[in-house]
């Protein structure tokens, strides 16, 4: 048994985004998730995602809550990747 096996060796996606450039993390912004369109399009974009081995960080919003301007900043923040 070989020693990554054996103690379960999980590499680091911190080390990993940083040796190359990147997070490896979409970010996704919809108004609501609460109607049947948006959710269809998010579970399809998670299954696109799931498949290239990229992490999904959605935030649903509406524009009572007032944080409309924030959120791109506060993902971008976080590490979701630019295009």
């Amino acid at each position: 048994m070989s020693g990554i096996a054996k103690f379960n060796y999980q590499p680091s996606l911190l080390a990993r985004s940083l040796r190359k450039q990147r997070t490896f993390t979409v970010g996704v912004l919809v108004p609501e998730l609460s109607d049947g369109y948006h959710t269809l399009v998010m579970s399809g974009i998670g299954d696109h995602l799931d498949a290239r081995r990229l992490l999904l960080f959605q935030r649903a919003s509406s524009a009572q809550t007032g944080h409309i301007e924030e959120y791109p900043r506060l993902l971008l923040g976080r590490g979701v990747e630019e295009s």
